[in-house]
């Protein structure tokens, strides 16, 4: 294919029932098809372009079989691509929320308990620093940003649930 594959690494969580694996790619500028080195759930793919989260649907499609993604254009020759995701086998825990920021709202709830140092918070497609800029509930029920997002940004979470 015309990518280049720089890596791939498997996380565990302590309980061992979810791992997270991560294929790391270099864009050529023309190819638009990438595979994964592991079989994932749409719900659980996170692409990032140059550190950037991608909107599924929208920056890419994902196979409904959990083998490769898509972009709907091919990102810039040189850019980083990243695939994130969660094993196939336990990717039905998995879940995503989104809400809109309105300038003076902190804390933002979740659709269900999370486990443990799973959950990832996004801001306007961002990666935020856990403790830095927002903390999660002892409870983990919802987190809390240092500093309210500004209206109309979005707000997504996604975790695996507890």
């Amino acid at each position: 294919p015309g990518y280049t594959i720089d890596c791939r690494y498997v996380q565990d969580y302590p309980s061992g029932s979810v791992q997270w694996l991560y294929d790391q790619f270099t864009a050529d500028g023309s190819t638009t098809k990438y595979t994964t080195s592991g079989n994932f759930t749409a719900n659980s793919l996170i692409i990032f372009v140059n550190g950037i989260l991608q909107q599924a649907t929208v920056n890419y499609t994902a196979d409904v079989n959990g083998l490769y993604f898509t972009f709907v254009i091919a990102p810039v020759n040189g850019y980083k691509i990243e695939a994130r995701y969660v094993n196939q086998a336990t990717a039905d825990v998995f879940f995503i929320d989104q809400s809109i920021g309105d300038g003076s709202t902190t804390q933002f709830n979740t659709s269900v308990k999370f486990r443990a140092t799973s959950l990832w918070v996004f801001l306007n497609g961002i990666l935020q620093a856990k403790t830095t800029e927002y903390t999660e509930d002892a409870n983990r029920l919802f987190f809390t940003f240092t500093t309210a997002p500004l209206t109309n940004y979005k707000v997504e979470a996604r975790y695996v649930k507890n």
